[in-house]
């Protein structure tokens, strides 16, 4: 399995963790939380994460569309789905460090489609860049100019 394919597979499992540990945190401090809290919030977070990848697409090819280019075609996800965890992410760990109240699943939605909005934008760039990060034991091409 490639580095790049393992890479997708985590960010999106990443995204399933997040989100069961805010259901299960919103579920153990309780306050009117419900046995659902745990389907609700990663429903939430896969979602959000995917609703702000399509904004994020959205508005990049409507930027390009106005300025007469040639709309991007979003065939490569891995901005988004890297966005997305990570906004879910830093959002746990946010509102577990600075909130007086427990984290909510709302939160950690807010967190997912921020990061996958942001994470949408580098599209056309990030492809290229993670098969160069992720070559395999290939060294990388370089030319002798001497």
């Amino acid at each position: 399995m490639s580095s790049l394919r393992t890479m997708r597979q985590n960010c999106f499992l990443g995204m399933f963790v997040v989100g069961a540990l805010t259901g299960v945190l919103q579920r153990y401090w309780g306050n009117g939380a419900t046995a659902l809290d745990l389907g609700v919030a990663v429903l939430g977070v896969f979602m959000a994460g995917f609703f702000g990848g399509f904004a994020g697409f959205f508005l990049i090819n409507l930027q390009r569309s106005v300025r007469g280019k040639e709309p991007n075609t979003g065939a490569a996800d891995d901005g988004m789905l890297l966005g997305a965890f990570a906004g879910a992410l830093v959002a746990l760990i946010g509102q577990l460090v600075f909130s007086s109240h427990m984290p909510t699943a709302l939160g950690n939605a807010a967190g997912a489609f921020v990061g996958g909005f942001l994470g949408a934008f580098p599209d056309e760039y990030l492809p290229g860049f993670f098969r160069l990060f992720f070559r395999e034991g290939r060294p990388l091409p370089h030319t002798d100019s001497e």
